[in-house]
């Protein structure tokens, strides 16, 4: 006899036998009236397997990602399971088998870059294992899926010359301010545009960087970084104010497709290396930080990294700058030895041929 039953996710679900097998089928609601009344509508015999299919838990899982994570997550994850789905048809989840994930791996190895596909790799892990964890599968075909090879690259930043150089460039006052903004601190565009007012210090010169309604930055954590005069400077010239503050050309909330495409713009119309985007003003706030000499540790907090090893990408900019602190360690040098034991050698008598 079917049941109705709360899964964990929140969402609830008519769970009933069907040749033998336990079948869930999701009402995609998590209110307990409507679930109620689709449960007293479902006619259960017209298509039993339904819950099973592909896209139905792809819309499940989607829904999750939109309640936990940000928009832009959403929007990547949809995309990936978008080209996911096209490939393997809608079968069953359960039916999905490592070696047709190599087939998609295979696949779209001829129409996108190597990263790219990696990143629909992790993002399909994700998704599997959540399918895994809620009991929907019982195993995970992900699991044993290998990322490819990537030779590594350095990130792609500006210098301090050609910072100052795109500042001078840009025409739209805007713009200038939210690239130069970016440069001097290393914030994330989301970040950027929906800082408000209320996370400003000029007190104590510190940023507060939070999620919103309808932005939650990266890992979901708060954090609290300083900036320099630069940065107040340029914030006192656009404000203080209210609600946000930086916003579009026309005044209204900036959209971040747009800054991106304008960015993308300025910087092939001057003559800049085209695989600059608006994110390697992140690099390039790490990168004159440890030309500096700024330690990796501070780099770190500073980016909100959450781990020590994604900042070591700009460990290899430090080299010439650790000099100073190999020359602190202080020995007999070679030539001073050789000198002294060459008077030693006078003092007892066997001086110089």
């Amino acid at each position: 006899m079917p049941t109705l039953i709360r899964h964990r996710s929140g969402i609830f679900y008519i769970v009933y036998s069907a040749k033998g097998r336990r079948l869930w089928r999701s009402t995609r609601t998590r209110n307990s009236k409507e679930a109620y009344r689709i449960f007293l509508e479902s006619p259960l015999d017209s298509k039993p397997d339904s819950v099973l299919l592909l896209h139905s838990q792809i819309d499940e899982y989607l829904s999750y990602v939109k309640t936990n994570f940000s928009p832009r997550t959403h929007e990547a994850y949809s995309l990936v399971l978008k080209h996911l789905t096209k490939f393997l048809g809608d079968l069953e989840v359960g039916k999905i088998t490592g070696l047709m994930l190599e087939r998609y791996k295979a696949e779209r190895v001829k129409h996108v870059r190597p990263a790219t596909i990696n990143l629909e790799i992790r993002a399909i892990r994700t998704f599997l294992g959540r399918l895994k964890k809620w009991n929907i599968i019982q195993e995970d075909p992900s699991k044993d899926i290998r990322e490819l090879r990537i030779p590594e690259e350095p990130p792609v930043y500006l210098t301090q010359g050609e910072l100052d150089q795109l500042i001078s460039g840009i025409s739209d006052r805007w713009l200038r301010q939210i690239v130069l903004f970016a440069a001097m601190t290393g914030l994330r565009l989301g970040e950027i545009l929906n800082l408000s007012w209320e996370d400003v210090s000029f007190l104590d010169r510190t940023l507060t960087i939070r999620s919103r309604e309808n932005f939650r930055v990266k890992a979901g954590k708060m954090r609290t970084i300083p900036f320099n005069k630069t940065a107040e400077n340029l914030l006192k010239e656009i404000g203080p104010g209210e609600g946000l503050v930086f916003r579009g050309k026309r005044g209204g909330k900036a959209n971040g497709n747009f800054v991106s495409e304008q960015f993308r713009y300025v910087i092939r119309k001057m003559g800049f290396n085209r695989r600059i985007h608006f994110h390697s003003l992140r690099h390039t706030f790490a990168s004159l930080l440890v030309k500096e000499g700024v330690s990796l540790y501070h780099v770190q907090r500073l980016l909100g990294h959450s781990s020590p090893s994604v900042t070591e990408m700009y460990a290899h900019l430090a080299g010439s700058e650790l000099l100073p602190s190999v020359d602190r360690l202080s020995c007999i040098s070679f030539t001073g030895g050789a000198e002294e034991s060459q008077r030693e050698r006078e003092s007892k008598g066997g001086g110089t041929e």
